[in-house]
């Protein structure tokens, strides 16, 4: 299966248990595939420095940068070929 995940369920994977940590561990098993692109890379680098997020980042510790650093080994990060404009509402 290939998965493209947002950032905020990649976030919750490598912070707390739960689906989005079981979406992680099975992408580092080779049970799926991972899909990012550079901005998406950006976005989840700037989650994780939130000052919300520094206490969760403590206690995962260790977990946290090995899930992160199994996360980016097994990812396949690909450029877009057509950025899609937001259409509002009204």
């Amino acid at each position: 299966m290939r998965l493209v995940l947002d950032t905020n369920v990649v976030a919750s994977g490598l912070l707390w248990n739960g689906a989005p940590a079981r979406l992680l561990d099975a992408a580092q098993i080779g049970e799926l595939e991972l899909f990012t692109s550079t901005r998406l890379l950006a976005e989840l680098a700037g989650i994780l420095t939130r000052a919300k997020f520094a206490k969760a980042l403590a206690v995962a510790g260790d977990k946290h940068l090995h899930s992160l650093g199994g996360m980016y080994n097994g990812i396949r990060i690909v450029r877009p070929a057509e950025a899609v404009s937001i259409v509002e509402a009204g």
